[in-house]
C-alpha cells in the first residue's frame, strides 16, 4: 500500500519522534513500528509512504486510517 501526503517539516519531525517513542526505527528511508514495515521518501512538501508488511490481525484499511489521521490534521 502506498500513500502520499503533503506535510510540513513539523509533521515530519513529530512522526519521527512518535515512531521512536514507541520503539520503532527509521533509517535510510526504511521504517519499522509495531509490526508495520515499509519505506518512505520525502521530496519538498510531500512524503510517500509504502507499507510493505503488517501484522496479520491489522487490516490494510486500519493502517491507511492511522496514516490518514496522522498526516491529514
Amino acid at each position: 500500500m502506498e500513500k502520499t501526503y503533503e506535510v510540513s517539516a513539523t509533521q515530519i519531525e513529530e512522526a519521527e519522534r512518535k515512531i521512536r517513542s514507541i520503539g520503532g526505527t527509521l533509517e535510510n528511508g526504511k521504517f519499522y513500528v509495531k509490526g508495520v514495515k515499509g519505506t518512505y521518501s520525502i521530496g519538498g512538501s510531500l512524503i510517500t509512504i509504502n507499507v510493505e508488511s503488517k501484522p496479520f490481525l491489522a487490516s490494510w484499511g486500519m493502517i491507511e486510517s492511522e496514516l490518514d489521521k496522522f498526516f491529514t490534521n
